[in-house]
């Protein structure tokens, strides 16, 4: 055999597709058994057929993770003033405006159509609200039901627009949604499905997102 025989016979191996994987890591605030807001740190990994598509797929789930839970792929240049906000720290020496708070039907009766679907409307007996700054300059406000660990219903706005849209229930003002914290009070949450479909949604029942239009005192 000759070496120009061996180089005709011998060929590389067919190793496949190697497939692609992307990953990186999320940071938020959320808070413990306690009420205390604490850091947190975790590592989303996206695979795929190539390296673009797991690209692709790790940015899908960067926005999940902004949209549902607060979380950025960075971490904050400075920690949010902690914590738990005591009763006495609730603005209750207050209300202004709104409608009568105790007549939530009238409000249930006038929502206006939204979208070509049937939308759902519905009201949530929160008794804690959680309060993260995003890093947008807006805040995410979100809403618990008695014995709830996850939150009903959230919004995301400025702190002026949040001090405007909870003003039936108390003095708030926009001092309140620029830090991290979690009020404990009583108050109906209405809220009626957006237009907007929830990508991330595998009920169809939660098929599309939740607005609110109207909080109310408890």
């Amino acid at each position: 055999m000759t070496e120009n025989d061996v180089n005709q016979n011998v060929s590389a191996p067919n190793l496949g597709e190697a497939g692609g994987v992307a990953w990186t890591e999320m940071y938020g605030m959320f808070a413990d058994d306690n009420g205390d807001m604490q850091r947190v740190k975790i590592n989303v990994t996206a695979r795929a057929g190539s390296a673009s598509l797991a690209v692709i797929e790790l940015f899908e789930a960067i926005d999940l993770a902004k949209a549902s839970y607060g979380l950025a792929p960075f971490m904050p240049t400075s920690k949010p003033a902690a914590a738990k906000q005591s009763e006495e720290s609730f603005p209750n020496n207050a209300v202004v405006g709104g409608a009568d708070p105790v007549d939530t039907a009238a409000v249930d009766n006038a929502f206006p159509a939204a979208g070509t679907h049937e939308s759902k409307k519905g009201t949530v007996h929160s008794v804690k609200m959680e309060v993260l700054p995003q890093p947008s300059g807006k805040s995410k406000v979100s809403f618990y039901g008695e014995g709830r660990n996850f939150p009903d219903v959230s919004m995301t706005m400025l702190p002026e627009q949040l001090a405007g849209k909870l003003s039936t229930t108390g003095a708030w003002t926009p001092e309140h949604f620029t830090k991290a914290g979690i009020y404990t009070f009583a108050c109906k949450v209405v809220w009626q499905d957006s237009d907007k479909i929830n990508p991330y949604s595998k009920s169809p029942e939660n098929k599309y997102y939740k607005n609110i239009v109207a909080i109310h005192p408890a």
